[in-house]
């Protein structure tokens, strides 16, 4: 894979994505980020097997190619460098990731995207519009929850009235007779 891109995007990028990361966990691979191409964009991806987090930016993609790399370094790395275009080479024989960018120059051992688990897919596919934050997207998921949520109570009530009233009905007709 050889990549080149913009280091603030890739910094935003990393920053989304890195909150759904487990440092701790018991599977090497989850303290990872996905790193791969994708349709002439750049694919970032993690997930702590519950939570799966995405996000695309765009890229200059001159070989394609995946893996996934330490999440906490590469961020950190990614953070320190200046604001200019970062030139990512990954040798597929060691996984080992070649990151430039201006007079720095840095290698990183990753691990095969094989390795990756598949990202958690939810029921209803949500996407985080470009001008919210994670806190708006969580936000207006809880309302549009609560919304469904009062949308099937008030159907569980018209429902119960209605067989009310029909019992009340069998009830009137019965002493009728």
């Amino acid at each position: 894979m050889k990549v080149s891109v913009s280091q603030q995007q890739l910094a935003h990028g990393l920053g989304m994505v890195s909150r759904a990361v487990n440092p701790r966990s018991t599977l090497p691979v989850l303290a990872n980020i996905l790193i791969a191409s994708d349709e002439g964009r750049l694919r970032l991806s993690a997930t702590n097997l519950e939570l799966g987090i995405t996000c695309w930016i765009p890229a200059q993609i001159t070989e394609e190619g995946s893996v996934t790399m330490p999440a906490r370094t590469f961020s950190d790395l990614i953070s320190t460098f200046p604001n200019d275009t970062v030139y990512m080479e990954l040798t597929t024989r060691t996984q080992t990731m070649t990151v430039r960018c201006g007079t720095n120059s840095t290698d990183i051992k990753g691990i095969d995207a094989q390795e990756f688990p598949p990202i958690p897919v939810p029921v209803s596919y949500t996407h985080l519009r470009a001008h919210e934050t994670v806190l708006d997207l969580v936000c207006r998921l809880l309302l549009e929850k609560k919304k469904k949520n009062k949308r099937t109570q008030d159907k569980k009530t018209k429902k119960n009235n209605k067989h009310h009233n029909q019992t009340r009905t069998r009830t009137y007709n019965d002493t009728t007779k």
